[in-house]
């Protein structure tokens, strides 16, 4: 939440809960992750947009696709 613009960690919340239970659902995959990028990037501080896109990219490359 660190990363997260100030008045937009409630969306972020909310997009991460979404995620984990899809993971725990099993229904967590590259589509979804291609769908959610663009939303967590644009609430996603200046400073800490490439640390994010990273850890997105990284995380992509251990789904099935």
């Amino acid at each position: 939440m660190d990363r997260v613009v100030e008045d937009k960690q409630e969306e972020a919340k909310l997009i991460l809960e979404e995620s984990f239970k899809k993971q725990t659902e099993g229904t967590f995959d590259l589509n979804y992750l291609n769908q959610i990028m663009p939303k967590l990037l644009s609430i996603t501080k200046d400073e800490a947009k490439e640390e994010v896109k990273e850890a997105m990219n990284h995380f992509s490359s251990n789904l099935k696709k």
